[in-house]
């Protein structure tokens, strides 16, 4: 067993000796998986004594590392390599070469922090230094340490997206950054036991586990070109990273129009990126955030008191982005994260702020739960308040997709509130719609609901709620410019002039709408 690496191998091939040497040829070494290496040179003496080595070994994806936490507290894990490697030099200042690159199931590990949270039963422990079982104790750890005085040793290692690396800042709170990349690194270690690392590592894909004060443990993925850079000291490596979390939301909360804020269309959920930047010394970096949100539909119609109105999605996120100190930012970044939604702008700054917080929070962390169930489920549960009129104010609203997307049938509302009678069963059925798509673009379309309009002032003379069911048929049309809706509306009359009267308008349109 080589000691410091924790790996056994077992020799294989003739020894030769001479009265001043003891030489290998061709000598075949086996690690514990049965791959092999290839050995040469010989070790020079005097008597068997005052001994000189050089030797040469080749290697392929042979195993030259086996260790746990416990055993080194620079770097442990399981590494397999092809290369050279050259030892030369008397015993007492022997020097180590090698030339390698890595290979599969190679996982390194290596803890730069402690434990952010103590627990003093763990890690604490009064002892009697008199006491002759401490003092044993204390002699066996001293003689299992590896003296590695008057050896020096360099490796070129060639990083090969092969391997697997973890860079453990808090091993309790899983802050943690992992991944695989390409890069060049030379590890040097000198006679009196002092460790170096130069060079870089760029990922190829990799994560960071994002974690603050016990509350936030979220997986940021490591954009590629990100990169680690040592100068030599192993723990003063400096960070260039950039990761980003995805997520799905309504940009409705940060449109300050309520009459667009409030509309159908921006109820739905689009793509948003939480971007981290790690910049700096890897135990003190600066953390920056940003958010971006790619590919937003440059137009799209929403029904407000006025009538169809066509919104500029990204121009809307740009000012909302324009306006944002780094307090807000930060802000709207914790609430992305932890409530996986924008916060209306300043509302932190609201009375009851915390309550609501966590109320968010419960509302959230419910409806992913919840919709994690079917693919075509989407729930979303809204926990108003956390007090004694929290199920007057529970709102659930049920969808569920069928026929590939094209049928939508929803259910919105509360099962109780002050104005509903409790015995009414419609509070229960709540408000209830069915979306179809007449076409598969989706700009036709057929809508049936039932809704329940509440009138406080009826309900306060006993009467009951009024029920509104009907049914609508839709037509969407997209514009680039105001020119282009007069023209179509000039075109569309002037048809309808010519053409039979009773001739299926909506034809017409869908006709007109596809030159």
């Amino acid at each position: 067993m080589v000691n410091y690496l924790r790996t056994i191998y077992r020799f294989t091939g003739a020894v030769g000796f001479t009265p001043g040497s003891i030489y290998f040829k061709n000598m075949e070494l086996l690690d514990g998986f049965k791959n092999k290496a290839t050995l040469n040179g010989h070790i020079a003496h005097s008597n068997f004594g005052n001994m000189s080595i050089n030797m040469d070994a080749a290697f392929r994806n042979f195993q030259v590392l086996n260790t746990s936490a416990k055993d080194n507290a620079l770097f442990y894990g399981q590494g397999y390599a092809s290369g050279t490697v050259n030892f030369y030099g008397p015993l007492s200042n022997l020097r180590i070469t090698s030339q390698a690159r890595t290979e599969k199931n190679t996982r390194i590990y290596i803890p730069i922090g402690g434990t952010s949270t103590v627990e003093k039963k763990d890690f604490i422990n009064f002892v009697n230094f008199s006491d002759s079982t401490f003092q044993q104790t204390l002699k066996r750890e001293a003689a299992s340490r590896i003296d590695l005085t008057g050896i020096s040793f360099d490796l070129n290692l060639d990083v090969t997206p092969d391997a697997y690396c973890e860079i453990i800042f808090d091993i309790k709170a899983g802050d943690i950054i992992r991944g695989r990349g390409n890069g060049d690194l030379k590890l040097q270690l000198d006679t009196k036991g002092e460790f170096n690392m130069f060079g870089l590592i760029e990922f190829t894909e990799g994560w960071y586990n994002f974690t603050l004060y016990d509350i936030i443990n979220k997986e940021f993925e490591i954009q590629r070109g990100s990169r680690i850079t040592w100068f030599g000291d192993p723990y003063a490596g400096e960070l260039n990273i950039t990761a980003s979390y995805n997520q799905l939301a309504s940009l409705g909360p940060i449109i300050p129009d309520p009459d667009i804020a409030n509309s159908i269309a921006l109820r739905r959920k689009y793509p948003v990126q939480v971007v981290l930047k790690l910049d700096g010394p890897m135990l003190t970096p600066n953390i920056n955030f940003d958010i971006k949100a790619n590919d937003l539909p440059q137009n799209i119609m929403v029904e407000t008191d006025a009538g169809p109105q066509p919104v500029r999605l990204d121009f809307q996120f740009n000012a909302f982005k324009n306006k944002l100190d780094e307090q807000e930012l930060k802000r709207q970044v914790f609430s992305l994260i932890v409530l996986r939604r924008f916060s209306p702008p300043e509302s932190f700054n609201t009375s009851g702020s915390v309550v609501s917080s966590v109320s968010e929070l419960l509302s959230n962390q419910l409806s992913y739960w919840l919709s994690q169930v079917d693919e075509n489920l989407e729930v979303d549960v809204d926990v108003a308040a956390m007090d004694q009129e929290t199920f007057n104010t529970f709102q659930l609203r049920l969808s569920y997709t069928f026929l590939n997307g094209r049928l939508r049938v929803t259910r919105d509302g509360t099962f109780n509130n002050q104005y509903t009678n409790q015995n009414n069963l419609s509070s229960i059925a709540g408000d209830w719609t069915v979306d179809y798509l007449l076409t598969a673009d989706g700009k036709l379309k057929v809508k049936m609901y039932n809704r329940t309009n509440v009138n406080p002032i009826t309900n306060s003379l006993g009467s009951q709620n009024a029920v509104t069911t009907g049914v609508s048929l839709q037509l969407t049309q997209s514009f680039n410019e105001i020119k282009d809706l007069l023209k179509f509306s000039r075109d569309k009359n002037k048809k309808q002039k010519e053409e039979n009267p009773d001739f299926n308008k909506e034809a017409t349109k869908e006709d007109e709408g596809s030159n």
